[in-house]
């Protein structure tokens, strides 16, 4: 699914959301060498490539705008699971897909423009996937809507 409004994008992408790691370390001699794990480098990658494939970009005159971001992060559920919800931090998947978009090079200059944001994650019954909405120069509205506590992406449960 993908729409464009002027100043709005909204898609989905079909990868599952993987959090973003902390970084590993390994000694070699003398020197310690900082990395991140591939499967996350590979994850990242493959969702930069589908964001330029899919011919998403900014708006024109927007790519250095200010943008409001919400993300509902669809975690394939594990065949049995005790929790309602899945457990790695929620900020680490937006970390994942915010990077994967700087990666991507077409949708911001950079995600320090991200001066809103929502997540929510869930069980998917299916493959997984990321559903986005990205507003460019967002509405003064918007901005205090989010302040409020008032605007969310995805199903609410009271419960957790």
């Amino acid at each position: 699914m993908t729409s464009k409004s002027p100043l709005a994008l909204t898609f989905s992408v079909p990868f599952a959301p993987i959090p973003s790691p902390r970084p590993r370390v390994v000694v070699r001699g003398k020197f310690p060498t900082v990395y991140m794990p591939a499967e996350y480098m590979d994850w990242k990658k493959a969702v930069a490539q589908y964001v330029r494939d899919s011919g998403l970009a900014a708006p024109e005159g927007h790519f250095e705008s200010p943008v409001v971001v919400r993300l509902t992060c669809q975690v394939p559920a594990p065949k049995t699971t005790k929790l309602n919800h899945p457990k790695p931090d929620v900020d680490n998947y937006a970390k994942s897909v915010l990077d994967a978009f700087n990666d991507s090079e077409v949708l911001w200059k950079d995600d320090a423009q991200v001066i809103g944001l929502s997540v929510v994650k869930t069980w998917s019954d299916a493959e997984g996937g990321v559903d986005v909405t990205i507003n460019y120069a967002p509405a003064p509205e918007l901005l205090a809507e989010m302040a409020r506590g008032t605007v969310l992406s995805g199903p609410q449960d009271p419960g957790t």
